[in-house]
């Protein structure tokens, strides 16, 4: 019996997550930089 779901549905979801790391991740730089430069100012 096969039990791996849909290749289509598991490639969204992985498309999805990494979309949400990557906006996250450049989120997170964005507030660490402002940060530092308000340490500078």
């Amino acid at each position: 019996m096969d039990i791996s779901p849909d290749k289509q549905n598991v490639d969204r979801l992985f498309s999805n997550t990494t979309y949400y790391i990557d906006f996250y991740r450049r989120e997170y730089r964005f507030l660490y930089l402002a940060k530092f430069c308000v340490k500078l100012g």
